[in-house]
């Protein structure tokens, strides 16, 4: 707070207080500096706006003290009874807009719409979960929009500034904003401490012409300053105490303590089982739908189901696959698509939570799916049937369904397929190698915590030859090292490939022959 760059990068942990302690506190102090002026509030997709981004500002601004209603108004033109002053340049839609008691405004943008920014005259950024937003976007559609105003806030420091707040980027998504750190000169932070040292100093002395003489030079520095800056849990450290980190020390992998303790970049994962996946590539922001361009803004946020998600072919049936365990069950869900198999989300619950829950989560989130058919695959894990209740981990999940009102096609895989053959023929779709297969693709929102899966995962020589290493799954479900981005979920992904590209019930896919031995 004291540097007050007019750009700051900042990664922190999840649970540090982001939004009430960094993106709150930027976006009010840039709406008093700058009264009328017009900021952007970034999200990577409208659903994710919606349901995520907007409700923790509003929840950071409430415990701020403001409240809507009162000092801002979201989604409407603020009523003349409020007696707000107009902004310098008037929305002509209100529609997404935050209109706030000092006559600023604040455009909420989702990075799924074409050339969101396009139209925009913008004094700041504010980019909250920063490491899913496109960076090209960044670059080609939103950077050019920070052009307006200038003539009104000229001594303002922060005014054409951008703010980006997130965590630890993992695998290669992200990475971006790790980049801006060479942007940032100690020697010019170092100076603006000093010049703010002066000065308070000078406020003390109550020298009020040297005081204004050091926050002019100060506002000055701070107009050509970038700052970055990584915040581990060692920042909490009278809180958590020094044994806490000595437990998740001795508890998690050296990779993951590094990232998720200590705010160390994330390595590549050693040997890993996905070397050809490329988040960049096989990636796609979340597509808007008309639902939710039409669903209004709520402080508590909504609660999302299939309506809101624009890359689901509404003409199609859903394909599903699982992996069954005791401490977690997952489910991916995919569509195959002109050549294309789509990954649309994966779920997963925890213990106490059953398989059974599981399905009912997939049956509520797609309740409104039109087509009420899913294919559901599954190979011999599945089908042994439990001495306690006659049911297999396959039964459950057809009954189930069926009693949600959905028509299942089970399609039975039989005995997995080696690990080496697995692991040549889904690089090779990564690759994009050969037509022979249906070229992956994934909803890089609603499949975060299998993208991150994928990206750990690595692989082992065992005495059963070679395969994918098991081991985390062994370790503690920790805040830290979650079984969801552990191999579980990557075993139901794995099975809705070989599904989609070997047993599918339709010859939707043309040219796809491949033959596991």
């Amino acid at each position: 707070m004291i540097i007050g760059a007019k750009n700051e990068y900042i990664i922190g942990g999840r649970g540090l207080g982001k939004s009430e302690g960094f993106d709150a506190r930027v976006l009010l102090r840039n709406i008093f500096a700058m009264p009328r002026s017009a900021g952007a509030l970034l999200s990577p997709s409208y659903t994710k706006l919606k349901t995520q981004t907007f409700p923790a500002i509003a929840n950071a601004l409430n415990r701020w003290g403001y409240a809507e209603g009162l000092h801002y108004y979201v989604g409407r033109r603020p009523p003349s009874s409020a007696n707000f002053p107009r902004p310098i340049i008037q929305p002509f839609d209100w529609g997404n807009v935050i209109a706030f008691f000092s006559g600023a405004i604040l455009h909420m943008v989702s990075f799924d719409r074409p050339m969101s920014t396009n139209s925009l005259s913008l004094d700041y950024v504010i980019g909250p979960e920063a490491r899913f937003l496109s960076h090209d976007k960044i670059v080609n559609e939103v950077t050019p929009a920070i052009r307006g105003n200038r003539q009104y806030f000229r001594d303002c420091p922060w005014h054409g500034g951008a703010f980006y707040s997130t965590d630890m980027p993992t695998g290669s998504r992200g990475t971006w904003i790790l980049a801006k750190e060479k942007d940032c000169d100690p020697k010019l932070i170092q100076y603006i401490r000093l010049l703010y040292a002066y000065m308070k100093q000078a406020e003390r002395d109550r020298q009020h012409s040297l005081a204004e003489h050091y926050r002019k030079r100060l506002n000055a520095a701070r107009s050509k300053a970038t700052f970055f800056k990584i915040y581990s849990a060692l920042d909490n450290l009278e809180v958590l105490g020094a044994e806490w980190f000595a437990q998740q020390e001795r508890d998690l992998p050296p990779n993951v303590f590094q990232s998720s303790i200590l705010s160390l970049p994330s390595q590549t994962t050693t040997n890993a089982f996905y070397p050809s996946f490329d988040a960049e590539h096989l990636c796609y922001p979340p597509h808007t739908s008309a639902y939710a361009e039409t669903a209004g803004f709520t402080p508590l946020g909504a609660t999302p189901d299939c309506r809101w998600d624009g890359d689901i072919d509404t003409e199609q049936p859903l394909e599903i696959a699982l992996d069954y365990n005791i401490s977690i069950n997952t489910l991916v869900v995919g569509q195959r698509l002109a050549g294309e198999l789509r990954t649309l989300r994966a779920m997963w619950v925890k213990s106490p939570q059953t398989l059974e829950d599981l399905i009912s989560k997939f049956a509520n989130y797609y309740a409104y799916h039109p087509v009420r058919e899913v294919v559901y695959y599954f190979d011999a894990t599945a089908v042994a049937r439990a001495a306690s209740t006659g049911y297999s981990y396959s039964d459950l999940v057809i009954q189930t369904l069926e009693n949600a009102g959905f028509r299942v096609t089970p399609i039975h895989l039989g005995v997995p397929i080696r690990h080496d053959l697995k692991f040549h023929y889904i690089n090779a779709a990564f690759r994009g190698e050969s037509s022979e297969f249906l070229r992956p693709t994934f909803n890089t929102e609603a499949c975060d915590d299998l993208i991150t899966a994928i990206e750990l995962t690595g692989s082992v020589i065992t005495s059963r030859g070679f395969g994918k290493d098991k081991q985390p799954e062994k370790r503690a479900d920790t805040p830290e090292f979650p079984d969801q981005h552990k191999t579980h979920i990557t075993d139901a992904w794995d099975t809705l490939f070989v599904g989609a590209n070997l047993y599918a019930p339709t010859t939707q896919n043309d040219g796809v022959a491949v033959r596991f031995a």
